[in-house]
């Protein structure tokens, strides 16, 4: 958000957002105050994602090995094992 202080418009609370675009620039828009919600991770986090365009995952999502691996596990453990 380009800043923290909401704008009243008649009866209603805005809050102007920055929705980023590659390269570079992006669209400022003001957005009812209730549909922004605090995002974790910081400034850091989130230049990450933008710089790479989204290909660069944030580091709390999974790889998708890690993933994979942990479904394969999750499933041998469901199966029930013979007594052949």
């Amino acid at each position: 958000m380009p800043s923290p202080d909401p704008v009243q418009i008649g009866e209603h609370s805005y809050v102007g957002l920055l929705v980023p675009s590659a390269p570079f620039g992006g669209a400022l828009i003001y957005v009812p105050t209730d549909w922004v919600k605090p995002a974790d991770g910081g400034v850091e986090r989130l230049m990450n994602v933008y710089v790479s365009m989204g290909v660069t995952p944030p580091e709390s999502m999974p790889s998708i090995t890690d993933a994979r691996a942990k479904k394969a596990k999750s499933s041998t453990a469901k199966t029930p094992k013979s007594t052949g």
